[in-house]
């Protein structure tokens, strides 16, 4: 599967749960204030505008957007993951976002972290990602 389509396919899911949550067409969860659910539309909606524009820099071979980019992603996995909790705190009854969000978190960290080390690889010049002989100079100069 493509790292594009990956990050693609979690700004369609940010961008659906951030629907449901401006519409409150999600299961009870626990509430800070009155306004939590907008909070919660507006965080997803940005998120997910964030990601589609570094993602679509990234296909024109921006290798910075393309770092920046696999970060969003995993930000995207720590707030499904707070989401999660935020479902789990209301337990008694067994709701579908307390299993999807984590287990969604879950994915795009570790998904996001794979894809940043690749990235951040390609960012690096060849003498240090090789572990050349151009650190073991420098090493020895000092």
């Amino acid at each position: 599967m493509s790292a594009v389509l990956v990050k693609f396919v979690s700004c369609v899911l940010l961008l659906v749960f951030g629907i449901m949550f401006g519409f409150d067409l999600v299961p009870p969860y626990y509430r800070v204030g009155t306004a939590d659910a907008n909070s919660w539309a507006i965080a997803l909606m940005t998120l997910s505008l964030a990601q589609s524009a570094m993602t679509l820099l990234a296909m024109n071979n921006c290798i910075r957007c393309r770092v920046w980019s696999d970060f969003l992603l995993q930000i995207t996995g720590l707030v499904f993951i707070i989401l999660g909790g935020a479902f789990v705190t209301k337990y008694p009854p067994f709701t579908w976002a307390m299993w999807l969000f984590p287990l969604l978190g879950l994915l795009c960290l570790t998904t996001g972290r794979e894809f940043s080390r690749y990235s951040r690889n390609k960012l690096q010049p060849p003498s240090i990602r090789s572990g050349g002989a151009d650190r073991m100079e420098l090493h020895d100069r000092t």
